[in-house]
């Protein structure tokens, strides 16, 4: 028997009003890195790619200023694009 699991991130997010009027989207506003080594990068689609990515640059960006040495380069690593 093959072993199997599934791990499950959950983020808080906010309702944004969106372009059109009356449409509205959802912002994340949980900032905090997912861990890479727990991702099969191979089993992602390209959309998937690109907001993981995207939302690690948020990451950094957001929460990188409050850091300094070993944190911040911590951070950097953890949040490089895959």
């Amino acid at each position: 028997m093959t072993a199997t699991f599934r791990i499950n991130f959950y983020f808080t997010m906010t309702i944004i009003p969106f372009i059109v009027a009356g449409v509205f989207a959802f912002e994340t506003i949980t900032l905090a890195p997912i861990d890479r080594t727990l991702i099969d990068a191979s089993l992602l689609s390209q959309d998937e790619r690109t907001w993981l990515n995207a939302y690690h640059a948020r990451v950094f960006a957001e929460i990188g200023p409050q850091l300094d040495g070993a944190e911040k380069a911590w951070l950097e690593s953890a949040t490089a694009p895959i």
